[in-house]
């Protein structure tokens, strides 16, 4: 069985890269970061400020980020802009403890991931054991063909951040993570009777739990993530015949009028 936020994380087509561990020779710095595109930052001895749009955040030693993209971003040593990080030294480099890469997020990663402008790992203040296991990892790297080692890490980092970031499905009742892996490993709808033996509760209070928590009855839930299954599928340019022969619908136009009914839960963009 999968987890319902990795599930989440394959449909929005999520790609993580190592971009540089920085350095400095000044104490104070500014990285400006590219607005086209969503970056996660790492912090291993000292706070940090990012800043979007006009907002500023501080990220605390041991925590990591993910910035949103679409406006202008930055990390830095405060909220004043200072020179970039610079240090033309080989021999004695001077890390700051910042690590800075990017996130590759596919056509349904709005719908299915429901990213804020900026996330970071939970309680904010307090390092995440992984986060730093990663970064102290990447800062080892100094051998060839360490690249996709860099990116693997990366992953971890961005994974981490999700994981104390839920999407808002998965955040707003805890008590119903072990029904939401059965929902989005399933290729079919799930009867009822599975789900309940899942939860141990009666039929009415999962209908009233599933409302409250998404605004969707189990059964809408499970049509929105097989539907984005299928919608992943046509817009990666499968054949629309071959996509709804796969996922067992008895034509194109039954796929095409069944993805019209289709509606997000709630805190999720609507289909599109």
């Amino acid at each position: 069985m999968s987890d319902a936020l990795q599930a989440l994380i394959e449909i929005a087509g999520l790609r993580c890269s190592f971009g540089r561990s920085l350095l400095s020779a000044a104490p104070d710095w500014t990285l400006h970061l590219d607005p086209d595109v969503t970056a996660w930052v790492v912090t291993l001895h000292t706070p940090v400020v990012l800043h979007r749009a006009g907002r500023y955040w501080v990220l605390h030693p041991g925590g990591a980020a993910i910035l949103r993209h679409g406006a202008a971003m930055s990390v830095g040593t405060s909220a004043e802009v200072h020179g970039p990080p610079v240090d033309d030294d080989p021999l004695w480099p001077r890390p700051t403890g910042v690590t800075v890469g990017s996130v590759a997020l596919g056509p349904l990663a709005d719908e299915a991931l429901a990213l804020p402008v900026f996330l970071e790992t939970q309680p904010s203040g307090s390092p995440e054991p992984s986060v730093v296991a990663a970064a102290r990892e990447v800062d080892s790297l100094s051998v060839r063909w360490a690249h996709a080692q860099a990116d693997a890490l990366a992953l971890l980092v961005v994974t981490t951040v999700l994981r104390h970031g839920p999407p808002p499905v998965l955040a707003a009742d805890n008590s119903l993570g072990a029904v939401l892996d059965v929902l989005f490993d399933a290729t079919r709808a799930v009867p009822v009777a599975e789900l309940l033996a899942v939860t141990g509760v009666s039929e009415r209070t999962l209908h009233r739990r599933f409302r409250e928590a998404t605004g969707c009855s189990p059964a809408q839930l499970g049509r929105w993530y097989r539907a984005l299954a299928v919608r992943a599928a046509l817009l990666a340019g499968d054949a629309p015949d071959a996509v709804s022969d796969r996922h067992g619908y008895a034509s194109v136009s039954a796929m095409r009028r069944s993805l019209g009914r289709v509606r997000a839960p709630d805190g999720h963009p609507s289909p599109t």
